[in-house]
């Protein structure tokens, strides 16, 4: 074998190694993201203001359920939801309680009838949509959060299901042209708690769901990584106390389609479980990828003297 022909292979398998451990690990430098009052998409920070997330600054948060229930599910004896409907919403948020690094509570306060609700009382509602669906079609749900503008300290959250345009399920695996809806919810929880799109494709925060997805019904590790540190345990209050008041003052951000950071782009036609079009970057990583492996060979093979034609 040639000089010249052992040199063009051992840079053809450096180019290969990199290349591999570059598509291997296509989420390493990515992280999530809590949305702030400030800094991004067509709501930029004035002179002189600062940014802050958006999170509860309580250590307990009470969910409620709308009585009206979901047509997807069996009603309750009384009319109200069903115990099975009951079960999927408990174990969404239930999913967020389970880290023991984080010091916040979410506390389900029973059924309520959303449609009765007062001005000001401030309930934490999930509810579904059935015959008024207002955004996109291809949305699984969107999450409505109402926080103050100077602060970011949250109010109120409510999340809104599509159940107008999407069939859901609790079978462990949906059937054909079903939703999972624990997978959507346990999303959706994550705005509640102010959290935005992560760019980790495996995270459950992660911007985009295929139809028939499960995965979210769990946390990733970099939700987790999120959740405790905005929400750190040992700033956990067993009382369940405000930890400042705040005036009753609020904003609305929707979440999903928030015209600030998530967008309101048309979703990807399998549904997202935001009205938010998202890409899985292993899609883009394999050309990026490939074209960085070619220079990091070249400079390899430069800064070793093998352009040297002995």
């Amino acid at each position: 074998m040639s000089p010249k022909y052992m040199k063009f292979t051992q840079l053809a398998a450096f180019c290969f190694i990199v290349t591999a451990l570059s598509v291997a690990t296509p989420d390493l430098g990515w992280s999530y993201a809590q949305n702030q009052t400030c800094g991004g998409g067509r709501q930029p920070c004035r002179p002189n203001e600062d940014a802050h997330p958006i999170v509860w600054d309580r250590t307990c948060v009470l969910y409620y359920l709308d009585r009206a229930g979901s047509e997807d599910f069996e009603a309750g004896p009384d009319g109200g939801a069903g115990v099975t409907l009951e079960r999927i919403v408990n174990d969404s948020f239930d999913a967020w309680n389970a880290p023991s690094c984080a010091g916040l509570k979410l506390i389900y306060g029973g059924q309520v009838d959303h449609a009765a609700e007062l001005p000001g009382e401030r309930r934490n509602t999930v509810r579904f949509n059935v015959d008024q669906w207002r955004g996109s079609a291809t949305t699984f749900a969107t999450t409505i959060v109402n926080y103050n503008p100077n602060t970011g300290v949250i109010s109120e959250a409510d999340i809104v299901v599509n159940d107008q345009f999407y069939k859901y399920t609790a079978q462990p695996t949906p059937g054909v042209g079903e939703a999972d809806l624990q997978n959507t919810l346990t999303h959706e929880v994550g705005h509640l708690l102010g959290m935005a799109h992560s760019d980790v494709s495996e995270a459950t925060m992660f911007g985009s769901a295929d139809l028939s997805e499960t995965k979210k019904r769990s946390l990733h590790r970099d939700d987790i990584d999120g959740l405790c540190a905005h929400y750190p345990s040992e700033e956990y209050d067993s009382t369940c106390g405000m930890q400042t008041d705040e005036p009753d003052e609020s904003f609305e951000q929707e979440s999903g389609s928030d015209s600030f950071e998530w967008g309101k782009d048309e979703a990807p036609k399998d549904g997202t479980a935001c009205s938010v079009t998202g890409v899985h970057r292993s899609a883009i990583v394999p050309p990026m990828a490939l074209i960085l492996g070619l220079l990091g060979g070249i400079l390899f093979w430069r800064r070793t003297g093998r352009w040297n034609d002995d």
